[in-house]
């Protein structure tokens, strides 16, 4: 089986025999790479469609902070200002509808308190998102 089998069947989008699965058939629709799909399919329902958004366009781009605090970054390159601003947008409104819907909103009312006010980042998403886009990375 080829790295690029093995990814996806980490990511659930193949079964063992390599047949795609429902995860892959939602995953296909996504105009982005699979890690980033799966992440995008699996968080919009946990923590809103907006933050995982632009968590995963901000994983995606190639801006990085020396503290590497996902934070620190998501609130450097909200302002106008910064250099990677407007790829970073573009990319977040490009993902905003992807894994959206009903669930999307409900988790934003219900994990209000744990958002960063101003930020609308969820301080689990942090860690959370590398997660779901790189499942067999981390324990189950």
């Amino acid at each position: 089986m080829g790295s690029d089998e093995l990814v996806l069947k980490s990511l659930g989008a193949v079964d063992n025999s390599g047949r795609i699965t429902s995860m892959g058939e939602q995953m296909v629709k996504i105009p982005t790479d699979p890690r980033a799909a799966r992440a995008l399919l699996e968080g919009a329902p946990l923590f809103g469609a907006l933050p995982v958004a632009e968590a995963v366009a901000l994983l995606a781009s190639s801006e990085r902070i020396a503290s590497a605090d996902l934070q620190e970054l998501l609130v450097s390159i909200r302002r106008a200002s910064h250099s990677g601003h407007r790829a970073w947008k573009h990319e977040a409104a490009a993902h905003g509808t992807a894994g959206g819907g009903e669930g999307s909103r409900q988790a934003r009312t219900t994990c209000a308190s744990h958002c960063f006010v101003g930020r609308g980042i969820i301080s689990h998403q942090r860690t959370g998102l590398p997660a779901m886009g790189c499942p067999q990375s981390w324990a189950r």
